[in-house]
């Protein structure tokens, strides 16, 4: 081997081990594409807004912290926004209703280890990074798009009809109580509305509440949306969303962008993790090429959207270079890939030198990508995880 050769084998990269974190979740940086391409048919949702006792947690909470700002307190508006959030953890934890509960394995052993009398803490928080991880940073965002609150985490709404959400009695025990609690020393033991609190968020709905979730669904803007209320409608635990997806009116352009993106991602997934599991470019061979090609034409007629500069890089990347129809296809992909980690200043799992041989930095299952399943679900989880929780607290 000559000097051109051997250094055209080298890796300067080495395996590390201790990869984690955005780092080794969506390789392919589609997160920023499908996400902008769901937004237009399931609205307000996320992937970790999945709960309507979430919303429900964070509107009370909301309320009632924006009434107790207003009074003479040293505490910032975020400061009682944690101090609140961690007592409603604390609520469900003394009960033993933990299921679906943010940080309830650190709760629980805070809590077992304060002998079931924690203090509540601004600094010490169940979450490392409560304010942006737990409730209230999980939900800002749906209840600001649903015009509930607003970009300062204001009520946008009369104050008196979420009393009315809640029964009276509920809220001004809940109120009352929480004042009193933060004047204390506050353990957890001293705020003497853990029964109240819990039962505002995680009891049946009250007269009006249904309606009004339902409603907010299917909002923006004001304005109902048709296929937000059609997807609630039609999505259920046996349905994919490829199913649903595909029942929608194909007419509709959000509709069909999602039809014609979706299966190319799946085509570049292919490939990636081919490339993952390969030695040599060379050697991966695309049974299903015509297929890709044919997907690749759909993918490029999708009318191009001005949305942010992350967007319009990576789809622009994926336009110009990532086509079957190159002989470079396999190579662009990485290169792609590569480019997508130097975004996230995260480290590649893959690289190509010039010969086309390939090193990977990370261990993957040797994955047989069937492209006709889908692997998003545009928000459709999301949708059926919260119509559940409606369907049973409407009982």
């Amino acid at each position: 081997m000559n000097v051109e050769e051997l250094l055209n084998n080298i890796f300067f990269t080495v395996e590390d081990k201790d990869i984690s974190g955005t780092s080794q979740r969506d390789p392919l940086g589609f997160q920023p594409i499908w996400s902008f391409y769901g937004r237009q048919v399931v609205n307000h949702l996320t992937t970790i807004s999945t709960s309507i006792h979430g919303f429900r947690e964070v509107l009370l909470c909301l309320s009632i912290c924006g009434e107790v700002r207003e009074t003479k307190t040293n505490l910032s508006y975020s400061d009682l926004i944690l101090l609140f959030e961690q007592l409603f953890i604390y609520s469900a934890i003394s009960r033993e209703k933990t299921e679906g509960i943010i940080g309830a394995d650190n709760g629980k052993n805070k809590f077992d280890a304060s002998k079931g009398n924690p203090e509540i803490s601004t600094s010490q928080t169940i979450l490392v990074r409560e304010i942006s991880l737990g409730y209230y940073g999980r939900y800002k965002t749906p209840l600001s798009t649903m015009g509930i609150i607003n970009g300062k985490s204001g009520l946008e709404i009369d104050l008196n009809d979420v009393k009315e959400l809640y029964g009276k009695s509920i809220y001004l025990n809940v109120q009352k109580a929480f004042k009193e609690f933060i004047e204390s020393n506050r353990m957890f033991n001293r705020f003497s509305a853990q029964d109240y609190l819990y039962e505002a968020v995680f009891g049946k709905f009250r007269p009006n509440e249904c309606e009004f979730w339902i409603d907010r669904l299917y909002k923006v803007d004001g304005e109902e949306k048709e296929l937000m209320k059609l997807c609630y409608k039609k999505v259920s635990s046996g349905l994919t969303a490829k199913k649903i997806i595909s029942s929608l009116p194909r007419e509709r352009s959000e509709v069909s962008n999602i039809l014609k993106l979706e299966p190319f991602l799946r085509c570049l997934e292919e490939i990636f993790y081919k490339v993952m599991v390969s030695k040599d470019l060379k050697s991966i061979k695309i049974e299903n090429l015509e297929e890709h090609k044919k997907r690749y034409d759909d993918f490029c007629s999708i009318p191009e959207a001005d949305v942010s500069s992350l967007f319009n890089k990576r789809i622009r990347f994926l336009r110009e270079k990532c086509s079957p129809y190159s002989e470079d296809y396999k190579k662009n992909v990485v290169e792609y890939h590569k480019s997508v980690c130097e975004q996230k200043n995260s480290s590649v799992w893959v690289e190509s030198d010039v010969s086309g041989m390939l090193q990977s930095f990370v261990d993957v299952d040797d994955m047989n990508i069937n492209i006709d399943d889908w692997n998003r679900d545009y928000y459709l989880y999301s949708l059926m995880s919260v119509k559940n929780e409606i369907l049973r607290l409407s009982k």
